[in-house]
């Protein structure tokens, strides 16, 4: 009910969202999947700054509207320090992986960069069979289709970093007017029953377990350890053969998985049961390495 000074009363708490949307413009109002995102605005005297995530383990497409209104727009990306425009009218699109969050910012200055609209990837290359796997203190081994460590007896309960190595031949022109990305797929959405609160867990299956470094010709691209799962290595090819690295480490719950449990009666007969260790049957290797599909992807820059 609105009064005669203006102020609005609700019923209950579930009726604030609904009014709010009434009495003011939303900073940012989503065509779709509203529930999915989450967005923080900071206001400065020259600009605005926007941090949108997606919350939950499915992509995110769709397109918004912002309040904010200034000169240009831009997104920043904390990861390597790049930016690049942003279209904010007559709506934002929005494409955001599984879990996916970024950095918009509105200024009253000139764009960070020319805006231009991205052609659909190409596959280059299918990278998804025949590497080679070092292990520490091991001879390489070949590794025809990739597959998680867990699935050789002899690795089960290994933790640590192996490096994978695998030579890859482009012509200059494959590299001509593009931006290549190493893609390690997409990640697989888990399902959970009953359902896991929102904020209280990752549930995604990640196809690299569980973090990377990749090297291309001797020298470090990046890391990859977050959707979306690929990186931008055009700076770092030539024409010919490249040679490229990843090294991948896992978890340490593989090793204590592979640990004999403690026998606590001697213990327990002397000073009483004191505690009872719980769940230690659920300590169980955990899928690791690169587990793929793998592939060079070409995005024409024109």
């Amino acid at each position: 009910m609105e009064t005669a000074s203006g102020v609005t009363l609700v019923a209950d708490d579930a009726a604030v969202g609904a009014a709010l949307a009434k009495a003011v413009t939303p900073d940012l109002k989503l065509a779709s999947q509203s529930a999915d995102v989450g967005f923080v605005r900071r206001k400065l005297a020259d600009g605005d700054i926007y941090f949108i995530a997606n919350t939950s383990n499915r992509p995110v497409r769709t397109t918004a509207k912002l309040r904010a209104t200034r000169k240009s727009a831009s997104w920043w990306n904390p990861h390597d320090g790049t930016t690049s425009a942003a279209k904010v009218t007559p709506a934002l699109e929005l494409d955001l992986a599984p879990y996916e969050s970024r950095v918009l910012v509105l200024s009253d200055g000139d764009a960070a960069a020319t805006m231009a609209s991205r052609k659909p990837s190409v596959v280059l290359a299918d990278l998804s069979r025949d590497w080679q796997v070092r292990f520490p203190g091991a001879q390489p081994q070949s590794m025809n289709q990739l597959r998680s460590w867990t699935d050789d007896p002899s690795r089960r309960f290994f933790s640590g970093v192996a490096v994978y190595s695998k030579d890859v031949e482009l012509s200059a022109s494959q590299l001509s007017g593009a931006a290549i990305r190493l893609d390690f797929g997409k990640g697989t959405p888990l399902e959970t029953t009953p359902k896991v609160p929102a904020g209280m867990r990752a549930m995604l299956d990640s196809p690299i377990r569980e973090a990377a470094e990749v090297y291309v010709n001797g020298q470090r691209a990046g890391s990859v350890w977050h959707p979306p799962y690929e990186l931008d290595i055009t700076s770092r090819l030539r024409a010919g053969v490249n040679k490229i690295e990843v090294k991948v480490a896992n978890l340490s719950l593989n090793a204590l998985a592979g640990q004999e449990r403690l026998d606590y009666r001697l213990l327990s007969a002397r000073y009483g049961q004191r505690f009872v260790p719980q769940d230690t049957h659920l300590i169980v290797p955990t899928p690791s390495g690169m587990l793929g599909p793998v592939r060079l992807l070409a995005q024409p820059e024109k």
